[in-house]
């Protein structure tokens, strides 16, 4: 999008339009913050007022209220058929980066704990193991006291 020194919108590509849910009616000529809940006051922001550029993660707005991860840059223009002072703003929506992200972090956790799982079945199996000898040789004892003639006392 570009955005003149007033922070009003002056034209948007059909990119924007997807992500965000508004037509080029609606939003041109907004300001803005109805983009962005935390770009009001923010001193980064501001300070990239100063300066002309910024780059950074922010959360954006859609049309219907929800908010998205992006990824955003903005530059003053300096073409001579533009407004002095105009900016363009360029946005990466990071919901599918995201999303992706947690899907594996769900997968990992699944994979450890289907390896504790492997591993507490195999100590299980193994102490199963010694128990069948401990038994056994419980009842070779029994059998070996039943045959003996001493008895109990």
């Amino acid at each position: 999008m570009i955005v003149d020194t007033r922070g009003v919108i002056t034209d948007v590509n059909p990119a924007f339009l997807k992500v965000t849910g508004y037509s080029e009616g609606e939003i041109v000529g907004q300001n803005v913050t109805v983009l962005f809940d935390d770009i009001a006051g923010n001193p980064t922001w501001e300070a990239a007022e100063a300066e002309g550029s910024w780059s950074g993660y922010m959360n954006g707005r859609r049309k219907d209220g929800s908010q998205f991860p992006q990824y955003s840059s903005k530059e003053r223009l300096t073409n001579p058929n533009r407004a002095t002072g105009a900016s363009i703003l360029i946005a990466s929506d990071l919901t599918e980066v995201q999303d992706r992200a947690k899907a594996e972090k769900q997968l990992a956790q699944a994979q450890k704990m289907e390896a504790i799982g492997e591993l507490t079945g195999g100590m299980a199996h193994d102490f199963n193991n010694l128990l069948a000898v401990v038994m056994g040789n419980l009842e070779l004892f029994r059998e070996e006291i039943k045959d003996s003639d001493v008895a109990p006392s």
